[in-house]
């Protein structure tokens, strides 16, 4: 069973199906599912010109600036201003004009 969208795309029946995880299955644990937070975030731009990334998540994390200015943190980091063109600049000054 499968289901094709007008993209051609193929989706198996799998992904239409929720597995539930039965507790009384053999070699069940009763322990509880480790949370391990993520070290690195990575951005990806794609425009016309291409595809750029940069590494952010430390940045956002431990940033000078308290939320939600800790996104400026970014602004300091030379990766992610190698990311954007003046295209992005021109739309930032727009967008904090509003």
């Amino acid at each position: 069973m499968s289901m094709a969208g007008s993209s051609g795309w193929n989706m198996g029946a799998w992904h239409l199906v929720a597995v539930p995880q039965f507790a009384g299955h053999a070699g069940a644990t009763q322990s509880a599912p480790v949370f391990v937070p993520a070290q690195e975030e990575l951005w990806i731009y794609r425009d016309a010109g291409g595809v750029r990334s940069a590494k952010v998540g430390s940045a956002i994390r431990y940033s000078f600036f308290p939320a939600p200015l800790h996104y400026l943190q970014l602004f300091l980091r030379p990766s992610f201003l190698l990311t954007i063109d003046v295209r992005d600049w021109l739309k930032l000054l727009h967008v904090w004009s509003c």
